[in-house]
């Protein structure tokens, strides 16, 4: 569990050698941390946010191939990917879950339906299964939403998978707890330590939010992994003035699902610049998204966090309403959005989208850096830092990428509960379900309005999961700021007095917090001002 207790606890344990100290907690570094813990070494995870702040919050919330690298030719990637998907499915049951999408050919696509079909074969193949063929050959078959018919040629259906992207964080971040591990969040590592060799041996670090005088510490380690994601050569301009990032912003926006109800996912082309772009549903509200555009050093430093534009949100309607002409949507209709910045290596691309996918392990002056890559294939790159990082570690253990991606655990059935609650919760919580479960009060199993999200997660959240902020719990944790009109800012009677009865905040407290999220979803969350 981590509250201020443990944090505190932590604190007082950091200040010895350790094996490994990673920078970045996002779904890498979480991936990397849970490993290395696995495996029994002296690991500690530094993240100067939250936990999955970044993009790992801000996915599309696809566990993917993607169907749109084998026409860029990346099959490399996409073979990657198709692979570890299955694997996620297999081995993260109720968290990583199968989503069927159809896909529709229409004439303005100028591509023959033929070579979507052999695309979808293609991709079928390298995951080993066959899910895929013409909607009209699946008679049982009963779409729900009209989706435009004009210039239709074909339809295709196939098979993905969607998750809660920050839950797979932070489940990874507590596994690798649970094996031994030490992580924090909102540390800052401040610069790296470096020996009489020019090498890097260490961290100095600052806990910027709980200020006491002994959370300035130098820490030492036989490697320090750089895990920053898009802040990649922000951290390696200490060892490099090489720049391998390029960022590139992609935003979404929310609908409730009953205002465009949609049982499948969508992948279709955008009529405009013919990119590719995606319709989801996702725990109760329809996802379209994503923009794919450089982001510029002058948006970075305008706001606290990343934002849709204008333009964007522009994009993104004529995009919804050309597949779905019948429902008339506009801003109106859009509960909330995000946006998220994709780490993507630089390769001189003149579109953004046409980058490809890969990663790169680079090491410079003792410094691991994993750049790239997706959260789809964060196991198979976090198992790559480790072979790589283990080089530097004297006492070297067996990384055996064999085992699970995330713990297997039986528990007590809890029949008092219906069997879609038990497995979104295992799901959520993984081994932890059981202590979940006796800790549900009177009425806490309840929706929060029409959402996915339950009372009794904000209370176990707000208790267990190392929140600092309101915007941790609110749109990390328990994604009701993307799930709710308003952000959630309608329940915050009854979330003040959860949070404030856990957490242990006074009345100056929670309205400072509270000034904060509402200031964070208006900037951040909601439309473009």
């Amino acid at each position: 569990m981590q509250n201020m207790d443990v944090r505190n606890q932590t604190w007082q344990d950091l200040n010895q050698n350790w094996d490994m100290i990673i920078i970045g907690g996002g779904i890498t570094g979480a991936g990397i941390f849970r490993m290395a813990a696995q495996a029994g070494y002296k690991v500690l995870l530094l993240e100067a946010n939250d936990y999955a702040f970044g993009t790992s919050s801000r996915s599309s919330k696809l566990i993917h191939g993607g169907l749109r690298y084998i026409k860029n030719r990346q099959y490399k990637v996409t073979l990657e990917s198709v692979r570890e998907r299955e694997r996620l499915l297999h081995e993260a049951p109720n968290l990583v879950t199968p989503l069927e999408f159809i896909l529709p050919v229409y004439d303005f696509y100028h591509t023959d339906p033929k070579i979507f079909d052999l695309s979808l074969a293609i991709y079928d193949v390298f995951g080993h299964k066959w899910q895929h063929g013409l909607l009209s050959d699946k008679e049982e078959k009963i779409i729900q939403t009209q989706f435009s018919q004009k210039g239709l040629l074909a339809s295709f259906f196939y098979f993905d998978a969607v998750l809660d992207d920050a839950r797979l964080v932070y489940r990874n971040i507590r596994e690798g707890e649970l094996f031994g591990g030490k992580a924090l969040n909102y540390v800052v590592v401040q610069k790296l330590l470096f020996n009489s060799y020019g090498q890097v041996c260490g961290v100095a670090i600052s806990d910027n939010e709980f200020k006491t005088e002994f959370r300035n510490l130098e820490l030492f380690t036989q490697v320090v992994i750089n895990a920053t994601g898009p802040w990649t050569d922000t951290l390696r301009a200490q060892v490099s003035k090489e720049k391998i990032i390029r960022k590139l912003r992609g935003s979404h926006i929310q609908f409730l699902n009953s205002r465009l109800p949609i049982e499948e996912a969508f992948s279709f082309i955008h009529p405009i610049d013919h990119r590719s772009l995606f319709v989801i549903p996702w725990e109760g509200v329809t996802i379209v998204g994503t923009t794919d555009l450089d982001h510029p050093i002058d948006i970075e430093k305008s706001k606290s966090e990343p934002f849709m534009t204008l333009g964007e949100l522009d994009y993104l309607l004529v995009a919804a309403n050309h597949l779905f002409p019948g429902f008339n949507l506009d801003e109106k209709d859009i509960i909330s959005s995000f946006a998220g910045l994709r780490p993507v290596l630089y390769g001189g691309k003149e579109s953004p989208s046409d980058e490809s996918r890969a990663h790169r392990i680079l090491e410079e002056s003792g410094l691991i850096t994993i750049a790239g890559g997706k959260l789809t294939t964060y196991r198979k790159m976090g198992y790559e830092v480790l072979i790589k990082a283990q080089k530097r570690i004297k006492q070297k253990k067996l990384i055996d990428q064999k085992k699970p991606v995330l713990n297997k655990f039986e528990f007590e059935y809890f029949r008092e509960y219906p069997i879609e609650l038990i497995n979104r919760w295992s799901g959520r919580f993984g081994k932890e379900v059981t202590d979940f479960l006796e800790s549900l009060r009177n009425n806490e199993d309840q929706r929060i309005e029409n959402s996915s999200a339950y009372w009794a997660e904000i209370r176990w959240s707000a208790r267990n999961e190392a929140i600092v902020h309101l915007d941790d719990l609110l749109l990390r944790r328990v994604r009701i700021g993307l799930l709710l009109p308003n952000g959630g800012l309608n329940n915050m009677s009854q979330i003040k007095d959860i949070v404030k009865a856990e957490l242990k905040w006074n009345d100056e407290k929670w309205q400072a917090e509270l000034i904060r999220y509402e200031t964070l979803w208006k900037d951040c969350y909601y439309l473009p001002k």
